[in-house]
């Protein structure tokens, strides 16, 4: 029988969803910020059946999901946090036979096409149980599609040599926020804070992300009308290489970390987009 992956004896208590959902229920942290942490964990076990255990060792690509529907025709998808919320589970259900898993990160789970699917039950039967219903899909497949950027640009600006990986997901994001301001007559970019004084365009991956910055808004341009756009990544880069910019900073107030490029990075990814597709300049 293939168990959930346990907790690596290293992970810190305070990253794990088990302490995120219980902050969460002691109102420490709102609902965005829930979302987020069970996003970034990555030793969340999903049930598969057999032959896709088989199909995965064979491939090494992740196989079909299983999920229970009950009379009603409720469909649910079951996720467990580590070996204890999946043998709660097993006692009050009365599950004894084998079960295979595949073990991954909360933004590939988050980012499938659940059709059938009505609700996501995190550790079921176990203190901690919470629901994500169909209306929160469309913001989770939204979330977790911003952690996956996320850590794109993290690994393309520290591990260099993925950047064959990195770019095509980088370039091809579609939800990119780009603030400006409108300034006598003309539209000026909002800018990220630096000590240096440098022209740091700020870019942002995802809603929470711009709104973390807004109270850096009034240090710029008080008076003036703030616009925002969402940009794919080539129309982003198509407008970022014709600024005269220092370079380019995204979330720059989070909640992810804050990432730094020097403003060529837009030219090359531009250079990496197909040759049939043609981008507006």
């Amino acid at each position: 029988m293939t168990t959930p992956t346990t907790q690596a004896e290293t992970t810190e208590t305070e990253q794990t969803p088990r302490y995120a959902i219980e902050q969460w229920q002691k109102k420490e942290i709102d609902g965005t910020e829930l979302m987020r942490r069970m996003m970034t964990w990555k030793h969340w076990s999903i049930a598969v059946s057999e032959s896709a255990a088989v199909e995965m060792l064979a491939t090494n690509e992740a196989g079909r999901i299983m999920y229970s529907r009950d009379e009603n025709g409720v469909g649910r998808v079951f996720l467990y946090s580590d070996n204890a919320a999946y043998a709660a589970f097993c006692k009050e259900a009365g599950v004894t036979e084998a079960q295979h898993f595949l073990s991954t990160s909360g933004d590939w789970i988050f980012r499938l096409e659940l059709d059938g699917i009505s609700e996501i039950v995190i550790d079921p039967f176990t203190p901690t149980q919470i629901v994500y219903a169909e209306e929160h899909f469309e913001r989770l497949h939204a979330m977790a599609r911003a952690v996956q950027v996320e850590e794109a640009l993290t690994n393309l600006r520290f591990q260099p040599e993925t950047a064959d990986a990195m770019i095509p997901l980088v370039r091809d994001y579609a939800n990119y926020i780009l603030p400006v301001y409108r300034a006598d007559g003309g539209m000026v970019l909002a800018m990220a804070p630096d000590s240096q004084g440098r022209d740091l365009a700020a870019v942002f991956t995802s809603t929470e992300a711009f709104d973390a910055f807004a109270p850096v808004w009034g240090g710029g341009y008080p008076d003036k009308e703030l616009l925002v756009f969402n940009l794919s990544g080539t129309e982003l880069c198509a407008q970022l290489v014709k600024m005269n910019l220092d370079g380019i900073v995204f979330n720059c107030k989070g909640p992810a970390r804050p990432i730094a490029f020097a403003v060529g990075i837009a030219q090359v990814i531009l250079d990496s987009v197909p040759q049939a597709e043609t981008v507006a300049v």
